[in-house]
């Protein structure tokens, strides 16, 4: 029999409310793997690849077309700028399609240096982009009178995908759930 002592005691005690609701209203969503907007990058890691070998085959080609002008053209000052040009965007796209490719196996393998490797190649991008935009379009604002604006939309593309993934890389949860390895 209980004791009048223990009775009080649990009458005093009031069971706990359940506030916890069914797992079916609150399903857990889980954030490890590849998923959400990982995805997207997951595509566009190999399509940036191949845009830059088709960046180096176009490259090739117009640097043997350089070699063909510089005998034939009178103003040789203006093919070797061009040669020159052209051999510094060989060695940026060879460069970055290296960066890509380990990139690439890093994603894969949910390295946690990941998200320091994609930051890194979008800072990268935008100092290549500033070094294509001065070096190059504004030569030809100079000498032809116009101003194009293929550089500067490269320019502004490089920015505002940089605005958008360099924030998603370093809050998402998804990002710090995935990359662990």
């Amino acid at each position: 029999m209980d004791t009048p002592e223990q009775n009080k005691e649990q009458s005093t005690t009031p069971e706990p409310a359940v506030t916890q609701q069914p797992e079916m209203f609150y399903p857990q969503k889980n954030l490890e793997g590849i998923g959400g907007w990982l995805l997207l990058l997951a595509i566009l890691l190999p399509l940036w690849i191949i845009n830059y070998l088709i960046i180096l085959v176009g490259i090739l080609i117009k640097y043997s077309e350089s070699i063909g002008m510089m005998s034939h053209h009178y103003n040789n000052q203006d093919v070797i700028f061009g040669m020159s040009k052209l051999s510094t965007g060989f060695w940026m796209a060879l460069v970055t399609i290296v960066f890509l490719i380990i990139m690439i196996v890093h994603f894969y393998k949910r390295s946690k240096k990941t998200p320091i490797l994609f930051i890194s190649f979008l800072v990268g991008q935008y100092f290549t982009s500033q070094f294509i935009y001065y070096s190059v379009i504004l030569r030809y604002i100079n000498d032809s009178g116009f101003f194009d604006l293929t550089g500067f939309s490269q320019l502004s593309s490089t920015i505002i995908s940089a605005f958008i993934w360099i924030p998603y890389f370093l809050l998402s949860k998804r990002v710090k759930a995935t990359f662990t390895r």
